[in-house]
């Protein structure tokens, strides 16, 4: 990857889309969805059922993209999501995993993401813990 391309790709956030990633690698998003699944390209899906969504570590991505097939992938650096506090709100887990509010409020419900509630009744809110979702994230296996 030359300097170029390696600074467009820092212009993007480091939780990808699927959109996101087709454009960087220049796929149809089916494309890179379908790659996903697979476990070709490394990514992790958000949600459950028909509206869960994949997303990407642009980390991951950024090393499919600069690595030959014959070259051994280099280690990562570590996801810190350094504007973020250590604990959580719903909105700003929306914000890092590109998702709405509602939806992370569900996945805390259904357990598929971790989180602890904060109050009681209905003005209970959801808090999570910063190393949870970097876990999550993190949790990619690499591309095959």
């Amino acid at each position: 990857m030359n300097d170029r391309e390696a600074e467009a790709l820092a212009s993007y956030p480091e939780v990808l889309n699927a959109g996101e990633v087709a454009e960087i690698l220049r796929l149809d998003q089916r494309t890179v969805a379908a790659m996903a699944g697979q476990g070709t390209l490394p990514g992790f899906k958000v949600g459950a059922g028909p509206r869960a969504r994949w997303r990407f570590d642009r980390r991951r991505i950024a090393a499919v993209q600069e690595s030959a097939p014959q070259q051994p992938a280099r280690p990562l650096p570590p996801l810190e999501l350094k504007t973020y506090p250590d604990v959580l709100r719903t909105g700003e887990v929306a914000a890092i995993l590109r998702m709405e509010a509602p939806t992370v409020a569900a996945m805390a419900v259904a357990g598929t993401l971790k989180g602890f509630k904060v109050g009681a009744g209905p003005k209970a809110q959801w808090r999570f813990h910063k190393r949870h979702l970097v876990d999550l994230i993190e949790s990619t296996p690499p591309a095959q």
